[in-house]
């Protein structure tokens, strides 16, 4: 049975610049203020405060 492998640094670095581009292909997919459903979703809390 092997025993566990410390990752060494280059290991941490791609895994590192791997999390930043998830974390930027995510806010990159994300609609913008002009999408239908974000309009919707707007209009929606504005008619709750009101």
């Amino acid at each position: 049975m092997s025993g566990f492998k410390e990752p060494n640094f280059s290991d941490r670095q791609k895994a590192a610049q791997q999390a930043r581009q998830n974390i930027l292909d995510k806010f990159r997919t994300r609609p913008g203020p002009d999408d239908p459903t974000v309009q919707a979703r707007a209009a929606e809390r504005a008619a709750i405060a009101a």
